[in-house]
């Protein structure tokens, strides 16, 4: 009996370990509320602008509020469940320099993992938070 409590104890203690060890080398991204899909429509937003998943229709709305000649870049990066290549850029879009918000269409499935991330100025190249980039956690339908 003090055998099988003993192995159950290190059994225990390999498990955190190899828990702490995962989640201390893989990209500090949190799952969104649900952590299956969308629930609604995701905004993000920094000082200069923002841009929205809008989900009914899967459509990708930028907006620059600045007006100071920068823009904002947006990019949607995908981690597919089957081919985990790591993370993708699938898709970029940009807002400045004219009136109103831009919109851009990309479909959303549920076969892995999407980020936004949006930038002052210039495309963001990864889905971590970066100076004037900011990241959303992960999301999918």
């Amino acid at each position: 009996m003090m055998l099988k409590s003993k192995l159950a104890r290190a059994a225990a203690v390999g498990a955190a370990a190899a828990t702490m060890l995962f989640t201390s080398t893989y990209p500090a991204i949190a799952q969104q509320t649900d952590e299956v899909g969308v629930l609604s429509n995701i905004t993000l937003e920094i000082a200069v602008g923002t841009m929205t998943f809008i989900d009914d229709g899967d459509v990708f709305k930028i907006c620059d509020t600045a007006k100071n000649g920068q823009g904002v870049y947006g990019a949607l990066f995908y981690n597919s469940y089957i081919n985990s290549n790591g993370w993708d850029r699938v898709m970029k879009t940009v807002d400045g320099g004219d009136k109103g918000c831009d919109k851009k269409p990309h479909n959303v499935g549920n076969g892995g993992q999407y980020v936004m991330a949006l930038c002052d100025g210039r495309y963001p190249t990864s889905i971590l938070h970066n100076g004037d980039c900011m990241v959303t956690g992960t999301f999918n339908e």
